[in-house]
């Protein structure tokens, strides 16, 4: 088995998980949940989580391919310089404090590329 068919059947399994450990009646067996914890509640959390979390692998590969293209960005800093050289906005707008902005946006990249 490839790394990627091992990656896809991982991500498969835990969606599964997921979404068979976020159904209501499960949840109210087996813990203490709040009254307002209604089915509907339930529900759209564990759909968010399965779309924006762990999304289908068709869509990941489609983030993974966006965020390589991120990481391409962010390790060559001309990249950057030239989008903020089109920007010119983005630089009267924020003036000196556009360097703190990018340094923490690029940080928070660079620590979300991380745990993904």
């Amino acid at each position: 088995m490839s790394h990627q068919e091992l990656e896809s059947a991982v991500i498969e399994a835990y969606r599964e998980l997921i979404f068979h450990r976020y159904q209501y009646d499960y949840l109210n067996e087996n813990y203490d949940i709040p009254d307002s914890s209604g089915v509907e509640r339930i529900d759209l959390f564990r759909n968010f989580v399965l779309e924006y979390i762990y999304p289908p692998i068709d869509k990941r590969q489609d983030l993974d391919k966006a965020f390589d293209s991120l990481d391409r960005h962010i390790k060559n800093p001309k990249n950057l310089l030239s989008i903020l050289v089109d920007s010119s906005r983005i630089l009267f707008k924020f003036g000196r404090h556009l360097p703190k902005i990018l340094n923490a946006a690029i940080k928070e990249l660079r620590s979300f590329r991380k745990a993904n």
